[in-house]
């Protein structure tokens, strides 16, 4: 019966742990990439008469990322290492190939511009 079950079961992919942790990477490049736009924003305030409420929105939304990005970690070293878990399903749900590939595991995170993700391609 077990030689039954081996077939009929989908093979997991890694573990909820590893997953947890991608996550909390993921996060954690957002929250990079957001600062970039909170330094942008800061230094076109300094020229322009521009409101301070639009720079302290992407500071807000820098800090939550960076947040959610240790909450992930922290979670996940709480995790059993051998908890089973397939990220396929949560992964299908995203709209962004590139940010799926990265969470699920099948492409590492990558040395390159975010905007590469919304081009599909590298160098912008």
């Amino acid at each position: 019966m077990s030689a039954l079950r081996q077939h009929t079961e989908p093979e997991v992919q890694g573990s909820l742990r590893d997953a947890l942790d991608r996550a909390s990477v993921e996060a954690r490049r957002i929250a990079l990439a957001l600062a970039q736009i909170d330094e942008a924003l800061g230094a076109m305030l300094e020229v322009t008469d521009g409101s301070a409420q639009s720079l302290q929105v992407a500071d807000l939304l820098r800090q939550e990322v960076e947040g959610l990005s240790v909450f992930l970690a922290l979670v996940a070293q709480q995790t059993p290492p051998d908890q089973p878990f397939d990220p396929s399903g949560a992964g299908s749900a995203l709209d962004l190939r590139a940010q799926s590939l990265r969470l699920t595991g099948e492409a590492r995170v990558p040395d390159h511009d975010p905007q590469d993700d919304l081009w599909g391609h590298a160098g912008g």
